[in-house]
């Protein structure tokens, strides 16, 4: 027990965090993660869902995936949606845990980086205009 709170205590100090992915889809699911989420995550990332990825990104991680099930370890740079409304990018590395054992099954470590703010909405909504005639007091 000890152990795991030291290891928490290393790889949180060193803004790093880990999960544990299977790779028998295109894009990784997350199974567990092996460290506290870091800001910006929680549990839409923790189940696998890959909807807060950066479009740009999201396309490029089948390639990733096929690259590491033949044994490559992939680092790269990635971002994810944060609170804010702006990207999360992070330093990321992708590398099976051990292929014999468990051919499905890698590690991946992310070092979040900067924040690039949301941006400005564009005109969204329209001015309101008055359609009727205010209510009067009786």
């Amino acid at each position: 027990m000890f152990d795991a709170h030291l290891r928490e205590a290393v790889l949180s100090s060193a803004q790093l965090f880990g999960a544990l992915v299977d790779l028998r889809w295109p894009v990784p699911v997350v199974l567990k993660w092996l460290t506290p989420y870091f800001d910006g995550t929680g549990h839409g990332v923790s189940t696998g869902q890959t909807s807060g990825l950066h479009p740009d990104d999201l396309a490029v991680l089948p390639a990733a995936v096929q690259r590491v099930r033949a044994g490559e370890t992939v680092t790269g740079r990635m971002r994810n949606r944060h609170p804010n409304g702006g990207w999360q990018w992070s330093n990321i590395t992708l590398r099976m845990v051990h292929p014999e054992a468990a051919p499905s099954l890698a590690l991946i470590l992310f070092s979040p980086e900067e924040v690039e703010p949301a941006e400005a909405p564009r005109g969204l909504h329209l001015p309101m205009t008055p359609t009727s005639t205010p209510l009067k007091a009786k």
